[in-house]
């Protein structure tokens, strides 16, 4: 049995998942996280919802396209309605799975009450959460993740670390924040996960962003909602570029995948 079906047949449904990247600084990798764990849920099959709450970029329904893509405005009264209709369709069947990818000013307005979304809306339906937070070499945005999970985390909820290896990281040069003791108590912290955020090239993602395309549209050579500009998208994702991004995603999507699980209490 290879790596993948055995880890398809460990972490098959009837689990259903909310996969929540959630970051407060912009530049993190947060949409390129979102098409990763959507890659990831839908690896066995699984039918995946895209959400977003960033309406200023709109990236996700950009390269979804905007019918198959719900917008979640974080900043209005009737948030909450939003989130329990994605989990009423999500129950009655529409879908398995949802990836929510968030703006970077939408935290402050997820933060406060992702437990309690995680509990009383998804939950309730039968769903996770599992927040999903890239993490860079920025300060902030390290002390961010280690207040979030000691402020925000339930036991309901699982927690996801992203380390964002583009851009010249590596995993070197995380060692210093994963040394602290802060840190190492947070990595045993029951339900969160450490993954890693695997170098798509920022090249690729950018290129693929501005024409409208998700990896996954670049991967597989998919071409069809290009119109005019199909001849120029084939120039700048010709076939070697295509091989990489196939490998990228499912290296990707097998660890990511697998990182959600656990952080869910699933395992191999």
């Amino acid at each position: 049995m290879t790596m993948q079906k055995k880890l398809m047949s460990s972490t098959s449904m009837p689990l259903k998942v909310v996969a929540m990247v959630l970051e407060g600084k912009g530049g993190v990798g947060k949409s390129v996280s979102n098409q990763a764990a959507t890659a990831a849920l839908a690896l066995d099959g699984s039918r995946v919802h895209v959400a977003e709450s960033d309406l200023t970029n709109s990236t996700m329904a950009m390269i979804h396209g905007a019918g198959q893509t719900t917008l979640v405005d974080a900043d209005a009264v009737d948030l909450e309605g939003y989130l329990y209709d994605l989990a009423e369709r999500a129950a009655a069947g529409e879908f398995e799975h949802v990836a929510l990818d968030t703006g970077a000013r939408d935290e402050v307005n997820f933060r406060p009450f992702v437990a309690e979304y995680s509990k009383e809306i998804f939950a309730k339906f039968g769903m996770r959460l599992c927040v999903i937070r890239p993490v860079t070499l920025s300060h902030f945005v390290q002390s961010n993740v280690l207040t979030f999970v000691k402020e925000c985390k339930t036991d309901e909820m699982g927690v996801v670390i992203l380390r964002n290896l583009s851009q010249g990281r590596t995993v070197a040069h995380f060692k210093q924040w994963e040394d602290t003791e802060s840190t190492k108590a947070l990595l045993r912290t029951p339900g969160v996960e450490l993954c890693d955020l695997r170098d798509a090239g920022v090249q690729h993602s950018d290129n693929a962003t501005s024409l409208g395309m998700s990896l996954v549209d670049a991967a597989m050579a998919d071409f069809s909602r290009m119109g005019e500009d199909e001849e120029f998208a084939r120039t700048i994702v010709p076939r070697p570029v295509q091989l990489f991004l196939q490998k990228w995603l499912e290296r990707q999507a097998i660890s990511l995948r697998a990182a959600i699980f656990a952080s869910l209490g699933r395992h191999e």
